[in-house]
């Protein structure tokens, strides 16, 4: 990246012209590190509080800026001391970036302007585009379309702007620039919010968290959440990517930025809103993103190596935890000032599954007794403040220190967790002390959490601008480790298989002609089955002789996806006149209704030995998504399940149903011999094939339940639901 030592502004002259449109790289970095910045829409008023792009030059220049500035006036000779031009074709260079604070009608014009004169970076701090209206999205897409057929790019329109730490650009309108900034660090920060960036200024100056970029992107007529990702992915000066997202406009290129940072060694942390599924339709209303599902949503992210937080508190912890360099094994230390937080900290790490706290070695035990006699137990928590010990590690000066790093020292251990109450002041020092040293000497993370921070408040600080993680409760710590313990490996290397939005409305086919469907596509695991189109006792006795009793009997209704709750199914049945029976009540039900009656199917009656959720489905986001959980009649309710974005591997397939409650049975509970998963992982490889073969006219195909049978027996898909696009032909 280029450094401003040297240069100055206007001045002493500004950079050489260069008109020729340049490469997306080189114009990233005129837009992120400009060598020379015009503003336009700037007040030429002096005043005590500035807004819009007079506050970004203000900022600009407050903090050191040592590139070309241009204002642009038609009405002042000068700003501040900078000498002003009647129009950006008047100046004497072209610029890096241009900044314009206009109304919006006005912003195409001088942009055209501006890219005539051979600017090809800006940042459009102006509203009354796309959040404004169908007229203003009209003026958006004009100016989109602009921008890419010129090669160029900008932040906004509706940004705040921007702050690269790195470079010393100051580039934003948030008023919480006009003060002191946080410090110089790895973490790169985008977010699809101005008004946050200002909180998150503030919370990463409070705990002494350092950034090297801040980036509000807007509306994203141009430059998105990808290109951000991506500059900062090639960025030698940041090593985490903290997100915090609304929508993704391109998730096409969220992914290969995504891939680009997981190749190149960076972390990336999201704190998306809109996780639920309610929450993402409100998102998409607001920002006109495609939402998608949100399981959805968090499925990808996991696939793309990237931590998924909770907060704005844990988006910063988790990435200056990640951001100190250590990795975070999962076999933690405690040690404490009390047992009974020791215990809390245990607890709080319940709903974190892989972090265990192993048994310090006999070696690291034998250690500790003989260099310190008086402790009363040496475990894992190890309590160095309860009786008879007490206060003796804090009379002799780094005692505490000595202690804990042999206790770090343990090869069982990854990582420590200090545990603190509130203390009086040379005692909280040696705390300090303690972790400090421990933390770079013994090379293993050390964090702590220190109950009633208000009361060590200098020691805190001391603390975390050493780089130590410091939690002021036992959630956030558990939270944000916990996130940094598990965090995924990128394992996605394939593209979306996004399709077009939707033509046409979405009609679901009966059963029989689900199966006549997935039949066509590969699928054939079903059990003997015969239709009977017509109401005829004579035909649904002929065809349940054919099948075999006991046999199980499905009306089908046009239109209908649940077929229980509408007494259309009956299992098991023994006699013809029960069958009989069953069916005129299944007719009746589907009139009563007032369905459209498509026949019956009967079919073989089995006995599974588990029953599996599958399912593909086509998400708008992200393209084809297979889904494997706990079937049967209680899936919405156990909510098991595991899905992954296409395409996926065998091996990729085992670990999803590795990771549902269901695989406890699959594998054979209690002494039970196992079932044939080998079946089920070809079975789904096979129907996630469906999604994958440019079938536009299917959306969702669903089996519910797939009956999975001792191993060597295979599997059965007993129901199958498969929704299309109405008109297509889906009958062999």
């Amino acid at each position: 990246m280029q450094h401003f030592s040297g240069m100055t502004g206007e001045r002493s002259g500004g950079p050489t012209e260069n008109p020729v449109v340049a490469p997306a790289s080189d114009v990233l970095r005129k837009l992120f590190s400009p060598a020379s910045v015009a503003f336009v829409g700037i007040s030429s008023r002096p005043g005590v509080f500035q807004v819009g792009g007079r506050a970004a030059m203000d900022h600009l220049v407050r903090h050191g800026y040592r590139g070309a500035v241009y204002p642009i006036s038609r009405t002042a000779a000068e700003i501040d001391g900078f000498t002003t031009y009647p129009s950006i074709t008047d100046l004497p260079a072209a610029p890096d970036c241009v900044v314009i604070a206009l109304p919006a009608p006005q912003v195409i014009d001088v942009a055209r302007e501006a890219l005539a004169r051979g600017a090809r970076a800006f940042i459009l701090i102006s509203s009354g585009f796309a959040e404004a209206g169908e007229a203003g999205a009209l003026l958006q897409a004009e100016l989109t379309a602009m921008l890419r057929q010129a090669g160029a790019v900008a932040l906004g329109p509706n940004t705040t702007g921007f702050i690269n730490f790195v470079d010393g650009v100051v580039l934003t309108s948030t008023s919480r620039a006009g003060g002191t900034l946080c410090a110089l660090g790895r973490i790169g920060m985008v977010l699809q919010s101005g008004a946050l960036g200002s909180a998150l200024l503030d919370l990463a100056a409070d705990r002494s968290i350092g950034l090297s970029h801040l980036i509000s992107t807007g509306n994203e007529a141009s430059a998105d959440v990808s290109d951000c990702i991506r500059w900062l992915a090639e960025d030698p000066s940041t090593d985490v990517i903290a997100l915090y997202l609304e929508g993704l406009r391109n998730p096409d290129g969220f992914v290969a930025a995504c891939q680009l940072a997981a190749r190149n060694g960076k972390s990336i942390v999201i704190l998306k809103s809109g996780r639920s599924d309610e929450g993402s339709r409100a998102v998409a209303s607001h920002t006109g993103a495609l939402a998608g599902s949100a399981h959805v949503q968090q499925t990808l992210f996991r696939q793309l190596g990237v931590i998924s937080v909770n907060s704005l508190h844990e988006l910063l912890s988790v990435s200056a935890l990640l951001a100190h360099g250590k990795p975070f094994g999962p076999r933690l230390g405690i040690f404490t000032v009390s047992g009974g937080l020791g215990s809390l900290l245990i607890d709080g790490f319940e709903r974190v599954p892989a972090a265990t706290f192993p048994q310090i070695a006999e070696a690291t035990t034998a250690a500790l007794r003989t260099d310190f006699p008086d402790l009363t137990a040496c475990a894992n928590p190890l309590d160095f403040g309860g009786a008879p010990f007490g206060g003796a590690a804090f009379r002799t000066e780094g005692m505490v220190a000595r202690m804990l790093k042999a206790f770090a020292s343990d090869p069982a251990v990854d990582a420590v967790i200090v545990g603190v109450t509130p203390m009086v002041e040379s005692w909280a020092a040696e705390i300090v002390r303690a972790a400090i040293e421990a933390d770079r000497e013994i090379g293993k993370p050390v964090s702590v959490v220190w109950l009633g921070a208000d009361a060590n408040t200098a020691e805190i600080a001391t603390l975390r601008q050493a780089g130590i993680g410091v939690f002021a409760d036992v959630t956030e710590c558990a939270a944000s480790l916990g996130a940094v313990i598990g965090r995924p490996a990128c394992t996605y290397e394939g593209r979306l298989g996004r399709r077009p939005a939707s033509a046409g409305p979405v009609e679901v086919l009966n059963e029989h002609l689900s199966k006549v469907t997935l039949r066509r596509h590969g699928l054939t695991d079903f059990p003997n089955e015969r239709l009977v189109a017509v109401d005829d006792p004579a035909v649904i006795r002929a065809a349940a002789a054919a099948v075999g009793y006991p046999v199980t009997l499905k009306g089908l209704m046009r239109g209908t996806a649940h077929k229980s709750e509408l007494g259309l199914v009956a299992v098991g049945i023994e006699r013809e006149e029960d069958l009989i029976a069953a069916a005129g009540r299944q007719k009746r039900s589907i009139e009563d209704a007032g369905g459209t009656f498509e026949g019956f199917v009967l079919v073989e009656t089995v006995k599974p030995k588990a029953e599996i959720l599958a399912s593909v489905t086509i998400d708008e986001l992200a393209g084809p998504v297979l889904t494997v959980g706990a079937g049967g009649i209680y899936t919405e309710i156990l909510h098991d399940v595991s899905s992954r974005v296409l395409p996926v591997d065998k091996a990729e397939i085992e670990a999803m149903i590795g990771e549902c409650r269901i695989s406890r049975i699959l594998e054979g509970a209690r002494g039970g011999a196992p079932l044939d998963v080998p079946a089920l992982v070809d079975f789904l490889h096979r129907l996630a094939g469906i999604g994958l073969t440019g079938d536009e006219t299917i959306v969702s195909a669903e089996i519910n339940p797939l009956a999975v049978f001792s191993r060597g027996q295979g599997v059965a898909a007993l129901d199958a639901k498969v929704f299309v696009q109405r008109g297509g032909d889906h009958v062999s």
